[in-house]
């Protein structure tokens, strides 16, 4: 069997494909979403993607499908007229490293279909793993939850150690490799002068990144919690437009003359 028809066979676990997604790298996109994470962010958005087991939330709607490499390449294709030069697909989660023989088997069918690739991570696993999954992408949206160890580990259960070292090996060893940084803003969490100043500083450092992406905190996850029957519950303020641009301002500071585009 060669390597093409082997990448095919890869199974996984996944929990929604959403097509004409347009915030999930360049262009118009199909995003593919992953079950397993190694995080448990207070805020989660999809606390479905945690588990990397299919699910039954409460109300009997089953959550999760094992599928193969070519059946998610194959919906992929379907939207590829959509796409033009800037497009694709984007594989998220959950954490697609919890995945990462199937993430690599979808991105390379994916390439070798001519479709553009990207893919969402925390950075939370083995480099290699990281840097397989990678030399498929165009883009990597790259999670940054916190700049601090110990705030970042109350905030999300695991320290951001791997995660920092995973960053900068990956500008350094794949610079063709476009990362944007993503900053998942929670009001009384990682809003702070400090982690914004020190996140544009980590970001202009680093020759890869070509943008820092501030994302407002919403509570959509609630309601997902308790269809899974999770007594858990996170409250915080929804930022206001004002708000995100006075944090936005503080990282374009931060950047200076990197050339790194903020929003």
């Amino acid at each position: 069997m060669n390597k093409k028809e082997a990448m095919k066979e890869r199974t996984g676990t996944v929990f929604n494909i959403q097509h004409f997604c347009i915030h999930d790298g360049p262009g118009i996109r199909t995003g593919v979403f992953l079950k397993g994470c190694p995080l448990r962010c207070l805020w989660c958005a999809n606390p479905e993607s945690q588990s990397g087991q299919v699910q039954t939330f409460v109300n009997g709607e089953v959550c999760g499908e094992r599928m193969t490499a070519q059946a998610v390449t194959e919906q992929v294709a379907e939207d590829a007229v959509f796409y033009g030069a800037d497009g694709g697909v984007t594989l998220s989660g959950g954490e697609v490293l919890a995945q990462a023989d199937f993430a690599e088997a979808v991105l390379y069918l994916a390439r070798e279909g001519g479709i553009g690739t990207a893919v969402e991570t925390s950075g939370c696993g083995p480099w290699e793993d990281l840097r397989r999954i990678a030399q498929y992408c165009d883009t990597v949206l790259y999670d940054v939850k916190h700049t601090d160890a110990e705030r970042h580990t109350r905030c999300t259960g695991v320290g951001n150690e791997r995660i920092l070292a995973n960053l900068r090996r990956l500008s350094a060893e794949l610079p063709k490799t476009q990362i944007w940084i993503r900053v998942p803003l929670i009001p009384g969490y990682n809003d702070d002068p400090e982690n914004l100043l020190a996140t544009g500083r980590l970001a202009a450092a680093l020759p890869a990144v070509r943008r820092v992406e501030l994302l407002p905190y919403h509570n959509l996850g609630e309601g997902k919690r308790a269809q899974l029957g999770d007594s858990h519950t996170f409250a915080a303020e929804i930022p206001s437009a004002e708000q995100m641009e006075a944090c936005r301002a503080l990282v374009r500071e931060s950047v200076g003359a990197a050339g790194i585009q903020v929003c």
